[in-house]
């Protein structure tokens, strides 16, 4: 429906950057895997991740699950 919405305003679908945010502060790897891939089917050209609601205390924390996210989605 957004490539007809694009087309409909002159615009290239090609040239229109996706970038959605999955939550990796909660889940499992094959999870995130699953979201990951839905949004490739779709078009999605960037990622975001998001590490909120997972518990953590502090930044290292976040960043741990950051690595073992990049990890499970490379």
């Amino acid at each position: 429906q957004l490539h007809g919405w694009l087309r409909e305003a002159g615009r290239d679908p090609a040239a229109f950057g996706i970038e959605p945010r999955i939550n990796v502060g909660v889940g499992t790897p094959e999870e995130w895997r699953r979201d990951v891939e839905q949004w490739r089917a779709i078009g999605a050209t960037h990622l975001s991740l998001n590490t909120m609601a997972g518990g953590f205390r502090g930044p290292d924390e976040h960043v741990a699950r950051l690595a073992a996210a990049l990890e499970a989605l490379a």
